[in-house]
């Protein structure tokens, strides 16, 4: 028996004649209705920019954050497109996108990339919340942000930090921080009103904030569904 040639998704490429071509996974997949991913995501707002994407890399090739990464966002939109729905929503990929937009501006066609992980960590928070250790840092990230921003308006960025890293994190930042205040960019009796709820800044129009709160779909809520 001659050996195959294989090629996987980051384009290495070595001899092994009992290595099963990625492709023959995309087929098992499709045969067992593996594309309910596809289905949900295409019916979502924006979600159906995906059915857009070539493949040619530009996406990867733009992102700041691809090196830490599993796979790229070229990738993933490949494994959404082939029914690898596990691999595509147990990533740390969806998680650590930033939101620079660079995929978007750089896309042949027009492809909102950022548009579409966005939609993929929604659906992971319901599908598979706390699956991936990054999306459990994330969803504790928003989770505070939101909180902050609900109460006040807005945020407060040095309090936030503080209860973001708490307990254990901190350790790893007392250096900065202490340099942070011998420079006189920290305060911490105003850290630690701040870290109770105290002296935290204010917008001056709670009511607007309020208000678009109360008009904003919450992916949280099943009965919302996908639309």
């Amino acid at each position: 028996m001659s050996p195959k040639i294989i090629i996987d998704t980051d384009h290495r490429s070595w001899l092994d004649p009992e290595l099963q071509h990625p492709s023959q996974k995309w087929i098992d997949k499709r045969r067992k209705g593996g594309d309910e991913l596809l289905v949900n995501l295409t019916s979502m707002k924006g979600g159906d920019e995906i059915t857009k994407c070539i493949s040619c890399g530009i996406c990867s090739a733009s992102c700041p954050t691809r090196d830490s990464m599993q796979y790229s966002p070229r990738q993933i939109i490949g494994f959404v497109n082939r029914g690898l729905n596990e691999e595509a929503l147990t990533a740390n990929t969806i998680w650590l996108c930033v939101s620079c937009s660079r995929c978007e501006v750089r896309c042949p066609r027009d492809l909102d990339t950022n548009k579409v992980l966005k939609l993929l960590r929604e659906i992971a928070l319901l599908e598979r919340p706390g699956s991936n250790p990054i999306s459990k840092k994330a969803i504790r990230m928003h989770e505070l942000f939101e909180g902050q921003v609900r109460n006040n308006g807005r945020i407060t960025e040095m309090p936030l930090a503080l209860k973001f890293n708490f307990p254990f994190g901190i350790l790893s930042q007392l250096g900065l921080g202490f340099k942070m205040m011998s420079r006189g960019k920290a305060n911490p009796i105003g850290l630690m009103k701040g870290f109770f709820g105290f002296g935290l800044q204010k917008n001056e129009n709670p009511d607007r904030v309020a208000y678009l709160y109360e008009h904003l779909h919450d992916p949280k809520k099943k009965e919302n569904g996908f639309k």
